[in-house]
């Protein structure tokens, strides 16, 4: 009977340490997404902020808007509070095909700098490289209902256009 208690309760002390599994939270289906820049067909554009979570490279939010983008914004909001513990960005139109007009990553501004705000009133900055691979922040696991990331500064030198481009964000954590 010893031995039985014994086994039993290494069983629930072993199952009752074990982790949480990190997952990509921006694939939740009851995530929700806005931004400062909603598609507007009548200007000209339709690259809604959900082309940032839709794993297409091909595709990007804000993309075809004048300007570099300063001060535009996407926020992310989860259905329930989660714990974020790593952020990755694509900071340009990461055209992955050759097109008639040429590679689109080459022809935007690309994102250089930007602020994350948490539902705890927390700030976070982080500085991107100027290259169209997926750039990862750790973040210092912190528990929130919703991100929100706004662009503060641009690589606007070597652009052709004058506007800039959102390719994919990636949030990591634990629900």
């Amino acid at each position: 009977m010893r031995k039985f208690f014994i086994v039993f309760l290494s069983v629930i002390l072993i199952g009752g340490c074990k982790k949480s599994k990190e997952v990509e939270l921006t694939g939740e289906a009851e995530l929700s997404v806005s931004s400062s820049l909603p598609p507007d067909e009548e200007k000209g554009w339709t690259y809604d902020a959900e082309n940032l979570r839709d794993k297409d490279r091909n595709t990007a939010w804000m993309e075809g808007a004048k300007g570099p983008g300063i001060g535009q914004w996407v926020s992310f909001v989860f259905p329930d509070m989660v714990t974020v513990t790593k952020i990755g960005i694509i900071p340009g139109y990461d055209r992955v095909e050759a097109d008639a007009i040429g590679d689109r990553f080459y022809k935007n501004c690309r994102v250089k700098e930007i602020e994350v705000l948490f539902s705890d009133g927390e700030v976070l900055k982080f500085s991107l490289k100027d290259k169209r691979k997926m750039q990862y922040f750790k973040v210092p696991k912190i528990k929130t209902r919703f991100v929100k990331i706004t662009i503060t500064d641009a690589y606007t030198e070597g652009a052709r256009w004058n506007d800039n481009g959102m390719s994919e964000v990636e949030i990591w954590g634990f629900k």
